[in-house]
């Protein structure tokens, strides 16, 4: 039996779009603090990172953190907060 006599329409699956990003540098007197979480679902298993950069794109300070179970949701706030508060604590 063919998909359609089964009743199920067969499409191609459209081509995935590459897009090319480039990262570009706070201006001198700024930080630019970049972070991401880590989720094996919601709510599962979860992890916080992030890094700090300066002006000129050098690396102030990088973290992690495991987070036990909890959501991404809370990862991601998590990953902001202890960012900021590593900045204040280093005078930044």
């Amino acid at each position: 039996m063919t998909a359609s006599r089964l009743g199920f329409v067969l499409q191609r699956p459209r081509p995935s779009l590459i897009k090319m990003v480039k990262w570009i540098p706070p201006t001198d007197l700024w930080f630019e603090l970049n972070w991401d979480d880590t989720s094996k679902g919601n709510p599962r298993p979860t992890g916080s990172r992030g890094l700090l950069q300066d002006g000129h794109g050098d690396m102030v300070f990088a973290f992690y953190a495991y987070l036990d179970i909890n959501t991404n949701t809370f990862a991601e706030l998590y990953a902001v907060v202890h960012g900021l508060e590593i900045a204040s604590d280093q005078g930044i």
